[in-house]
């Protein structure tokens, strides 16, 4: 017997009715949860205690093999690259020793940039200029390795500890996940970032009416500028070695470039000013990305990189992907939003502690993918920060 929550009657149900009254009574999360075979337990939890949507659900439950989308208003739409639309699965497998010795990698360039100095922290001995794909912007070396017909590799920054997330690293991604890219994360490089702020030969800082750098790099440094230099011009640029280029070329001694000391020494710059970051312990985290399919095997302190879209016309459509999360007491460590395209709709990047092997996140994220619109996991890799 189910109660019927609408008219107060108790009836008896056939498979029938029952799934009727589900379509009528219970929550769009639970329907796109039954929609897409989750166990009956999980499906429990979202019933939140509420007994009658629970005796529904189990009354229900032995005729769950209705065609897909039978309940559900919107279908999921899920990368068959990263995880089966029919199902739930994951299609990663961890890196081989050696196979970080083979393959393109993409970073940003030109040569001398930091992003150069996280590749050839990870990739040591491997860091071989003539593997190098270098790259105008950072999303072009997300794009980079993402279109590569062949293994290939890319290293980019995705947050610093004073300038907050690389938006175009992450805005990268997601539009390479849309155009049916496989990308998965390997592993993670924490750099020390320290800067240096340079000129041409025989400049002095007094002159400096104008610097350049990455946008990055000159919201690192935005009280080292106005306490050194006061409100001069700043000019943005694609890496902090292209400023270096650039004021080298010019050969100014007005214009000055923030970049790093290696950079700097190696161009015959005249260093101006080091450790010029406002922050002395300074630093940003890089993702080690392939497009192979490749993540990391468990270490014990592991992060796992999802990626996924809500229901904007859902009110808490958010809160119930996240929820998973916080009932198996997973902590976020990085948790952005950003725009969708659309009015009011936006796509969710959210790293968290765990292992996608351990069978808790494994359990976590078959639940979030089952409330998510998309979902895209990009999988588990060592947390070196």
């Amino acid at each position: 017997m189910v109660t019927d929550t609408q008219n107060g009657m108790r009836t008896s149900l056939d498979g029938a009715q029952a799934l009727e009254q589900a379509r009528r009574i219970l929550p769009q999360q639970i329907l796109r949860a039954m929609d897409n075979r989750v166990p009956l337990a999980d499906i429990l939890v979202l019933c939140q205690g509420k007994s009658d949507w629970a005796e529904i659900v189990r009354k229900c439950n032995p005729i769950w093999h209705f065609p897909k989308s039978a309940l559900a208003d919107q279908r999921l739409t899920l990368p068959v690259q990263i995880v089966k639309q029919s199902s739930f699965s994951i299609e990663l497998s961890p890196a081989k020793p050696k196979s970080r010795q083979k393959g393109k990698i993409a970073l940003l360039g030109p040569a001398g940039t930091f992003t150069e100095a996280a590749v050839k922290a990870h990739f040591a001995e491997f860091a071989n200029p003539s593997r190098y794909q270098l790259c105008p912007t950072n999303a072009g070396v997300v794009k980079a390795m993402a279109m590569a017909p062949e293994s290939c590799w890319a290293v980019a920054p995705f947050q610093n500890i004073t300038g907050g997330v690389v938006t175009e690293v992450f805005t990268g991604i997601w539009k390479a996940l849309h155009r049916g890219s496989s990308i998965a994360v390997t592993d993670s490089v924490w750099l020390p970032v320290r800067h240096c702020l340079v000129g041409v030969p025989d400049s002095v800082i007094g002159e400096v009416t104008e610097v350049r750098s990455h946008p990055n790099a000159l919201t690192q440094c935005e009280e080292s500028i106005e306490r050194l230099l006061g409100a001069i011009a700043q000019v943005s640029c694609v890496s902090t070695a292209a400023a270096l280029a650039e004021i080298m070329e010019a050969g100014d001694k007005a214009k000055a470039a923030i970049c790093s000391r290696k950079a700097a020494e190696a161009a015959g710059a005249q260093i101006l000013a080091e450790g010029f970051q406002d922050i002395q312990d300074n630093g940003t985290q890089f993702l080690v990305m392939n497009n192979q399919g490749w993540d990391h095997a468990p270490t014990g302190n592991d992060i796992t990189f999802v990626m996924f879209t809500t229901d904007p016309e859902r009110a808490g459509s958010l809160d119930e992907v996240i929820y998973p999360l916080k009932e198996a007491g997973l902590s976020k460590v990085v948790n952005h939003s950003f725009p969708n395209g659309r009015r009011d709709e936006f796509w969710f990047a959210v790293m968290f502690l765990g292992h996608r092997q351990d069978p808790v996140v494994h359990k976590a994220l078959k639940m979030m993918w089952a409330q998510s619109n998309q979902f895209y996991c990009l999988g588990s890799f060592p947390k070196r920060w």
